[in-house]
């Protein structure tokens, strides 16, 4: 697969843009008729709307036998985001030029604006409700089909780039519980409004040059961009923290046997697409793959906890993040304790003689991406030095619960 693309700022799709009749319209999936477009209309007319939004509301749509979904924004005067139309429908194209189609996964139909200035945008429904751990609870059905569908988001895009490891990812960038939807047996991913296309080789040249970024999004391999990592700390941590104890822990062993088989399924996709321009950098990235994939199909305890840890400090990060810090209230001394005492424990492990294979390399990354996340310790001070002029998080002394403790790793 390739994309010709990856900055996302022109428009693809079916067809390219073009009005008819005065309205403009975007193909993206399907190039509409203008039965479909009046249906469309009306059925935000005669139906009540399912979802509200800051920039429009949703309305159940259904077109020859088919479950849609059709959005009508606001006007710019009550939006949130002013471009949300514009910018909606180019990110649910980016997701078509990708070439990623799981019935699991949003896709855009078509979006248009009416001569009268109304904006709308099409696309398929995702059934379900999201998640919450009293009345829609996650299971080995749905936690199995979500971690499949992250997979082919994550899975890497060949793009035209002229570089050593020329592969692109599509990243969500919001995998809150807000965003998926699932029932028993199903689960799957909407709202694409803040993805984008991030060039792997970017990340990956600035890891081989041993360059410290703090970012929350980073894989355990290679630190990669990675939506399965973005999941964990915007959705999963929280749910496992609001779970009893017993559950909680038979969750986080079921999720960890499916996040091997994520890791497996990485390995052999740089295992297969080896050539002689990147062999070298793909096979040293399966075998850390595949080495991940086989720590977790029976983790031990120690294994448990550098898993809960990772979590956590990726949800510490965006807490601490410019979207988040001007309402979460944080306690600074204990992050900064939690990511030293993190450090001393991949170092240790990292060290650790009698090590097989499998188990060196997964300390040895975790070591890596811990190393690259003490870049948390001088984004709290400079927030500290510059509070009178940043949203900053009210401070407290009262503990944070994290999810080892919760799960009694300790």
């Amino acid at each position: 697969m390739k994309i010709s693309q990856i900055s996302g700022t022109y428009f693809s799709g079916v067809k390219r843009p073009y009005s008819r009749n005065g309205y403009e319209i975007k193909p993206i999936y399907a190039n509409p008729n203008e039965d479909e477009i009046k249906q469309a209309i009306d059925a935000t007319k005669t139906t009540s709307p399912f979802g509200k939004g800051l920039n429009g509301y949703t309305y159940p749509y259904s077109y020859l036998g088919r479950d849609l979904v059709v959005k009508k924004y606001l006007p710019k005067s009550e939006s949130y985001n002013k471009n949300a139309y514009d910018t909606e429908s180019e990110k649910l194209d980016l997701l078509y030029e990708s070439k990623i189609s799981s019935d699991s996964i949003q896709q855009g139909k078509y979006a248009f604006r009416t001569p009268e200035g109304g904006e709308y945008l099409v696309s398929t429904m995702i059934h379900g409700e999201n998640p919450d751990t009293v009345t829609n609870k996650f299971n080995k059905e749905n936690l199995f089909q979500l971690v499949n569908t992250i997979i082919e988001l994550d899975m890497p895009i060949k793009n035209n780039n002229d570089n050593d490891f020329p592969y692109s990812v599509l990243m969500h960038y919001d995998l809150c519980g807000g965003n998926i939807l699932m029932d028993k047996e199903n689960a799957g991913i909407i709202d694409f409004e803040y993805s984008k296309c991030e060039d792997l080789n970017e990340y990956y040249m600035r890891g081989k040059q041993n360059i410290l970024d703090a970012n929350c999004n980073f894989s355990d391999v290679a630190c990669l961009p990675s939506n399965l990592r973005g999941f964990e700390y915007r959705t999963l941590l929280l749910y496992l923290l609001k779970s009893n104890e017993k559950e909680a822990s038979e969750l986080f062993d079921t999720y960890l046997k499916y996040k091997s088989n994520y890791h497996q399924a990485m390995g052999d996709f740089y295992r297969a697409s080896m050539d002689m321009d990147n062999e070298k950098i793909f096979d040293e990235l399966s075998l850390r793959e595949i080495s991940h994939a086989n720590v977790l199909i029976s983790p031990d305890r120690d294994v448990k906890k550098a898993e809960a840890m990772k979590m956590q400090i990726a949800r510490f990060m965006y807490v601490q993040s410019p979207f988040e810090i001007y309402k979460l209230r944080v306690n600074v001394n204990q992050i900064h304790e939690y990511l030293d005492n993190a450090l001393a424990f991949f170092e240790n492990k990292a060290n650790e003689e009698n090590q097989d294979r499998y188990h060196k390399i997964y300390y040895q990354d975790g070591l890596e991406l811990v190393k690259k996340w003490q870049g948390l310790h001088s984004l709290m001070e400079y927030q500290a030095e510059n509070s009178d002029k940043l949203f900053h998080s009210k401070l407290t002394d009262m503990p944070v619960i994290t999810l080892e403790e919760h799960l009694n790793l300790l």
